[in-house]
C-alpha cells in the first residue's frame, strides 16, 4: 500500500486499521490518524506515551483541546521524553502532588523537567 491510500485509511480507517497504521514511523500517516474523527480516547493516550513517536506528532496531539482537557492524557505527554522541554513544563504546573513527586523521582523524564517537578513542589512546601 502507497503513501496516499494508508493516509486516507488512517484518515477514516477503523480501530483495527488504526491500530496497524499507529505503529509506522511516517509523521504524515500519524498526523493522518490524529484527523481521524472516530479516535479514540485510549488511542490518543497510547499516543501520548509512546516513546518513538515524533516529537512533532507528540506537538500536534498538544494542540487539540478535547484531548488536553484529559488529565492522563496531559501526564502521559509531560512523562514522555519525547515530548517539547517548553510543553513538558507547562503542563507540569497542575498536576496533582502525588504525580510531581513521581515526575521529580522519575529518570524517564528530562532532568529539567524533574527539576520543575521538584520546584513546583518546594513552592507548595512539599519538599
Amino acid at each position: 500500500m502507497g503513501l496516499p491510500e494508508k493516509m486516507r485509511l488512517a484518515q477514516s480507517g477503523d480501530k483495527e486499521a488504526r491500530s496497524l497504521l499507529a505503529r509506522e514511523q511516517n509523521k504524515l500517516i500519524l498526523s493522518s490518524l490524529l484527523q481521524n474523527p472516530r479516535i479514540s480516547d485510549q488511542e490518543i493516550l497510547n499516543f501520548a506515551k509512546e516513546k518513538t513517536i515524533p516529537e512533532e506528532i507528540l506537538t500536534l496531539l498538544s494542540k487539540r483541546k478535547e484531548w488536553m482537557k484529559k488529565y492522563p492524557v496531559r501526564l502521559a505527554l509531560a512523562q514522555n521524553p519525547k515530548t517539547p522541554l517548553a510543553l513538558s513544563l507547562r503542563l507540569i504546573r497542575n498536576f496533582r502532588d502525588t504525580d510531581l513527586r513521581k515526575i521529580a523521582k522519575s529518570k524517564d523524564v528530562s532532568v529539567h523537567v524533574a527539576a520543575g517537578a521538584r520546584k513546583i513542589l518546594m513552592v507548595r512546601g512539599l519538599l
